[in-house]
C-alpha cells in the first residue's frame, strides 16, 4: 500500500464541552445547496487524498450549518474533562471494553488557498478533536481496553489495552492527554493485529510508532512538539516495512492535541506484499470532518479501506474538496451501527476496485450525501452499497458527475430521496431489493445513463424528470415492488428506456405515468402477470413515441392498465 500526505494538519486538543445529543439536519434534496464550484480539483495522481478536512459540526452551531464558511475555517478544541463510560465492540474481534473514553471528534485539513482566513497561512490544518468514547481502537484477538488509573500525574506501566496485544504506557498525563511518554506492545502477532512490535513515543496524546524493520524511527524522527499542544510532522519520508498500521494513534481512553502535516511534507507507505497497513491515523469512534488540501496527497495502494468508521461509532461529517482515491478496497466503510452525519464532496472521490461507500455492516446510516458543482464521484461497482437495514437520509447532486451504481438491499432506505440538478450526470444503475426510496428520484436539468430496477417489496415514492432531464435506461419492476408515479415534464425531458412489469408471478404496480409540457416517452410500456398501472396521462404537449422510436403499450396476462388519457394537446406516435 502506498500512502502519502502533503501539507496537511490534524488538529485535536482540549477545552470544549462534551458534544451530546446534537445531530445534523437532513435536508430535502430539492433544497440542498451546492458547494462552491471553485472547489474542483485536478489531480495527476489517481491514488491520492488531497486537501482533507475533518471537523465536527457538533462543536458549535456554525458546524451544524455546513454551508457556512466559518465551518470550513474553524479550529476546534477539545474538552479535556469530557468522558463517556460505556461498552462497545471493536472493529476486528469484539474486545471487552471497560470505561473507554477515547474518540476523535474532529479532523480538519484546511485548503491552503483559503489561508488568508487562517492565522497560520503557511500550514494546511487537519483537526482531530477527541471526546470520550466507549470502544477500543481496532485490534484483533482478545485485546481489552482498560480505563486509566488517573487523568493527571504519572503513568507507570499503565495498561491501556490488555490481552493480545497488550499495550502499556509510561509517561505524564494532564487532563486526559499523555503529554509525553512511551508505549510498549507485548503479546502481539503483528500480521494478525496489524500492529508492530516496538510501540512508540507519545507527544501531546499522539502515540508515534517506531518502525521495526528497514526504517527505524521514521515516524518519530519526522514528528515534534508544535509548542501548541499538538504534533507537527515535517519532511518527506517513506514508511517501509513498518508497524502495519496505527502509525499515528490516539490511544484508547486518552485525548490528544493537533496532528499537523506541515507544508511540503509527504508520507508514503509502499505495498511490499507482506501485509496490509491499516488505520495509518487511528482514533477509535471518530466524530470527524475531513477536507483535503489541494496540493497534498495520501497514497493508498493496498486492500485496506481509506476511512473506516468503527462499529457503533458516530461521525459528524466527512468533507472532501481534494482528491481521495482507493485502489484496492472501499473508500469509506461503515461498520455495524455506525452513523455518519454528512458526506460532502466538491473534489474527486473514487475507487478503482469495489464500492466507494459501503454500508453493509447492519443498521448503519448516513444522514446526508452532498455532491457539489464540479465534483467527480466514481466507483468500479457501486457508489453506494447499502445492505442490512442501512439508512441514508438524502443524496443531493448539483452540477456533479457520478460514475457507478447505487445499490440498496435488505430493507435499506433513502428516506428523503435522490436529487440530481444543474447538469448533474449519473452513469450507472439504481437497484433496490426489498428497499425504499421514500423521497423519490428527482432529475432537474440532469442526465442518468442507466436503468432503475426494483425487486421484492421495494418502493420508490416517485420518479420525476424536468427541464431537459433524461433517463436512457429501462425502468423494471419485479416481485411486489411499486412506484408511486412517474412524471416526465418540461421541454426536452425524456425517458428513453422501456417500462417493464413482466413474469407471471409479478404483482408490481405504478400508480400513474404522466407525460406533459413537452416531455417525451420513447420506450415501450409492457405489463404482464398481475401487474397494475392505474393510469397513463398524456397532456399539455406531452408526446409518447417518436419518428425515431418504435413505442408501444402492451398489456398481457392478467395485468391491468386502468386508464389511458390523452388531453390538451397530448400526442401518441406509433
Amino acid at each position: 500500500m502506498s500512502n502519502q500526505t502533503k501539507n496537511a494538519t490534524l488538529v485535536g486538543g482540549g477545552g470544549q464541552k462534551p458534544l451530546n445529543n446534537q445531530s445534523l439536519e437532513t435536508k430535502n434534496p430539492k433544497n440542498a445547496k451546492s458547494l462552491d464550484s471553485k472547489s474542483k480539483l485536478e489531480s495527476k495522481n489517481p491514488n491520492k487524498i488531497q486537501t482533507a478536512k475533518i471537523q465536527s459540526p457538533k462543536a458549535s452551531k456554525d458546524l451544524v450549518n455546513l454551508e457556512s464558511s466559518k465551518v470550513l475555517e474553524s479550529n476546534l478544541k477539545l474538552d479535556s474533562k469530557t468522558r463517556q463510560k460505556s461498552n462497545k465492540e471493536s472493529e476486528s474481534k469484539p474486545p471487552k471494553i471497560q470505561r473507554v473514553k477515547n474518540t476523535c471528534d474532529s479532523i480538519t485539513i484546511q485548503n491552503p488557498t483559503n489561508s488568508q482566513k487562517s492565522k497560520e497561512s503557511s500550514k494546511v490544518k487537519t483537526l482531530i478533536r477527541t471526546i470520550p468514547v466507549s470502544i477500543a481502537l481496532a485490534s484483533a484477538l482478545s485485546s481489552q481496553a482498560v480505563a486509566l488509573s488517573t487523568e493527571n500525574g504519572q503513568l507507570v506501566n499503565e495498561v491501556i489495552m490488555s490481552g493480545s496485544p497488550t499495550l502499556t504506557v509510561n509517561g505524564t498525563i494532564k487532563n486526559g492527554t499523555i503529554i509525553n511518554g512511551t508505549s510498549t506492545i507485548r503479546n502481539n502477532a503483528p500480521t494478525s493485529t496489524n500492529r508492530g512490535n516496538t510501540g512508540g513515543s507519545i507527544i501531546n496524546g499522539w502515540d508515534l510508532k517506531y518502525s521495526s524493520w528497514s526504517t527505524p524511527g521514521v515516524i518519530v524522527n519526522n514528528s515534534k512538539n508544535d509548542n501548541a499542544g499538538g504534533v507537527l510532522v515535517t519532511g518527506k519520508f517513506s514508511f517501509a516495512y513498518g508497524d502495519y498500521g496505527h502509525s499515528y494513534e490516539v490511544l484508547a481512553g486518552t485525548k490528544a492535541g493537533n496532528l499537523t502535516f506541515d507544508t511540503g511534507s509527504s508520507f508514503t507507505v509502499p505495498n511490499h506484499g507482506y501485509g496490509n497497513f491499516v488505520n495509518i491515523i487511528s482514533v477509535s469512534e471518530m466524530q470527524v470532518r475531513l477536507q483535503s488540501p489541494i496540493k497534498e496527497q495520501l497514497l493508498q495502494n493496498t486492500n485496506a479501506n481509506i476511512i473506516n468508521l468503527a462499529s457503533s461509532s458516530t461521525t459528524d461529517a466527512i468533507v472532501n474538496s481534494g482528491t481521495i482515491t482507493s485502489v484496492g478496497n472501499n473508500l469509506l466503510t461503515l461498520r455495524a451501527n455506525a452513523t455518519l452525519g454528512i458526506l460532502q464532496n466538491s473534489g474527486t472521490m473514487s475507487t478503482t476496485n469495489t464500492n466507494l461507500v459501503d454500508l453493509s455492516g447492519g443498521n448503519n446510516s448516513i444522514k446526508q450525501i452532498e455532491l457539489s458543482s464540479g465534483s467527480t464521484t466514481s466507483a468500479r461497482t457501486n457508489i453506494i452499497n447499502a445492505q442490512s437495514s442501512a439508512t441514508i437520509g438524502t443524496i443531493t447532486a448539483t452540477g456533479a458527475t457520478m460514475s457507478g451504481s447505487i445499490n440498496l438491499a435488505g430493507t435499506s432506505s433513502i428516506t428523503n430521496g435522490i436529487s440530481l440538478s444543474n447538469t448533474s450526470t449519473l452513469t450507472g444503475n439504481i437497484s433496490l431489493n426489498n428497499s425504499r426510496i421514500q423521497g423519490g428520484i428527482v432529475l432537474d436539468n440532469s442526465k442518468m445513463t442507466g436503468g432503475i430496477t426494483l425487486g421484492g417489496s421495494s418502493n420508490i415514492a416517485g420518479i420525476s424528470l424536468a427541464n431537459a432531464s433524461t433517463i436512457t435506461g429501462n425502468v423494471t419492476l419485479n416481485g411486489s415492488s411499486s412506484i408511486d408515479n412517474i412524471s416526465i415534464s418540461g421541454s426536452n425531458a425524456s425517458l428513453g428506456g422501456n417500462i417493464t412489469m413482466l413474469s407471471n408471478d409479478n404483482t408490481s404496480s405504478i400508480d400513474n405515468i404522466t407525460i406533459s409540457s413537452g416531455g417525451t416517452y420513447a420506450g415501450t410500456i409492457h405489463t404482464a402477470g398481475r401487474t397494475n398501472i392505474s393510469g397513463i396521462t398524456i397532456a399539455n404537449g406531452g408526446v409518447v413515441g417518436s419518428s425515431n422510436a418504435s413505442s408501444m403499450i402492451l398489456s398481457s396476462g392478467n395485468s391491468t392498465i386502468h386508464n389511458i388519457d390523452i388531453q390538451n394537446g397530448g400526442t401518441m406516435v406509433w
